[in-house]
């Protein structure tokens, strides 16, 4: 996203006469650099699988603006907004204790802190260089072949966003504080519920590495491993409303289970050469000839899938579902004890 950076810079001299024009120059050698390693695939150390190659195609612009939209007035905000309220409230006790009490703190602080304030009004074009800013650095994802643009490319778009909203409050009155502290203290709490889901879904993801560690000598015994994904899906809350390409793929909006991730973590515990993996979106039924059936989802479109069955022989099978990683009870993604001190069933 930084690779417009010169853009910036230049509009910045430009509009304020700060700096010299050729200090934008300073940043066309990285700029160089990062172009030159995206077309040559990391000088050809890298294998990028296509919808990672991020190729420009204006085809994908009217469905990047759409999510873009969705990103700021639309669906993804207000489920981030929604989700991170509510799990704000689902934070382990003790440490929503002691964030709440620093939030007090803060807000008080900051509170006292505005009122020895003045406004300060902020000249035109610092929004156009904030809306400039926003424009170019959401540019590259606009244009992403692929299709869909990811929360952690906004990161920098972002940052015009935040100019934006400063020339916004230095529009404003005596209601400037108030709408600052209002908005700041929504954004505290929806920060902070959004960053314990981010704890959360992280902890899935340990907890199934660690139960792979501990079954290591039973792996590489095994032909195949399945990962009951459909398991973790019916015992974890982890969305307000439930969509086929999603089994857990996300916690609450943070990303969880990835196709390639738990294989990784497959390979890891057990070489290149271990078991085949599968990734079962639909949980594995034996059937009357010693095999087990299941479902895996394979990606259509951004936003759907389709679901291939497979079959595979009971023997030489292991099965990794829910109970194996945190038994009966799921506490925060933390791991109990009978999870993994359990028996597989299937064999």
């Amino acid at each position: 996203m930084g690779f417009f950076l010169p853009v910036v810079v230049l509009t910045y001299c430009y509009l304020y006469r700060r700096a010299y024009l050729k200090t934008s120059l300073y940043f066309l050698l990285p700029a160089a650099g990062y172009l030159l390693f995206r077309m040559t695939q990391a000088f050809h150390l890298a294998d990028t699988f296509p919808i990672h190659a991020h190729r420009p195609a204006l085809s994908a612009l009217p469905g990047n603006l759409l999510d873009l939209a969705h990103h700021y007035v639309g669906r993804y905000m207000i489920r981030n907004i929604l989700y991170g309220l509510y799990q704000y409230t689902a934070i382990e006790h003790f440490w929503l204790v002691v964030i709440s009490v620093m939030n007090i703190v803060g807000i008080v602080g900051a509170i006292r802190w505005l009122r020895r304030q003045t406004r300060h009004q902020t000249e035109g074009r610092s929004a156009i260089f904030a809306g400039l800013m926003f424009l170019v650095f959401a540019l590259p994802s606009l244009l992403n072949g692929a299709g869909g643009i990811g929360g952690r490319q906004l990161v920098l778009p972002s940052v015009g966003i935040a100019c934006g909203v400063m020339w916004v409050l230095s529009r404003l009155q005596q209601q400037w504080r108030s709408v600052l502290v209002i908005g700041s203290i929504i954004a505290l709490l929806v920060c902070q519920g959004n960053a314990w889901t981010q704890v959360v879904a992280c902890r899935i993801n340990g907890a199934v590495y660690a139960t792979l560690k501990e079954k290591r000598a039973e792996l590489l015994m095994m032909d195949t491993v399945i990962i009951d994904t459909k398991s973790f899906a019916d015992q974890i809350p982890f969305t307000w409303v439930h969509r086929d390409f999603n089994v857990l793929n996300t916690y609450y909006g943070a990303q969880a289970f990835e196709d390639w991730g738990l294989q990784s973590m497959v390979r890891l515990v057990t070489g290149a050469t271990g078991p085949m993996v599968y990734i079962a979106s639909e949980s594995p039924r034996l059937t009357e000839g010693d095999s087990f059936e299941f479902a895996v989802s394979e990606p259509e479109a951004y936003r759907s899938v389709s679901r291939q069955l497979h079959t595979v022989p009971q023997a030489g099978t292991v099965i990794i579902d829910f109970q194996d990683v945190f038994g009966h009870d799921f506490q925060n993604g933390l791991r109990s004890q009978d999870g993994y001190q359990r028996e597989l069933t299937w064999r």
